[in-house]
């Protein structure tokens, strides 16, 4: 599983904010369908998916997967975000990591 590294590093989401994050999939693909969010845990290991992205789905458009929006971060914690996909008959898997701050 390959983790996706954003050019400014690992972002940094405020307690306040709601964010919805793209996943650019051309390392892999450029068609990938049926993305799906298999895990939110934070670095304790706890699942925190339904307390922190309590709504949507996400979706693929071109290379970009768009994921739902990530909110109610706790300060002082890393979220590791899993999501797979698909492209033809792979399967492909792949992480990004926020830190929650005040």
């Amino acid at each position: 599983m390959q983790e996706v590294i954003y050019a400014t590093g690992v972002p940094v989401q405020s307690t306040l904010e709601k964010v919805i994050y793209t996943i650019n999939t051309t390392a892999w693909t450029t068609t990938p369908s049926t993305p799906i969010i298999d895990s939110v845990k934070d670095d304790l290991g706890t699942t925190v998916t339904s307390t922190v992205m309590p709504a949507g789905s996400p979706s693929a458009s071109g290379a970009i997967i768009t994921l739902p929006r990530l909110e109610a971060l706790t300060a002082g914690r890393i979220y590791t975000i899993t999501v797979t996909f698909v492209s033809g008959s792979n399967t492909f898997a792949t992480f990004i990591r926020v830190m929650g701050t005040t």
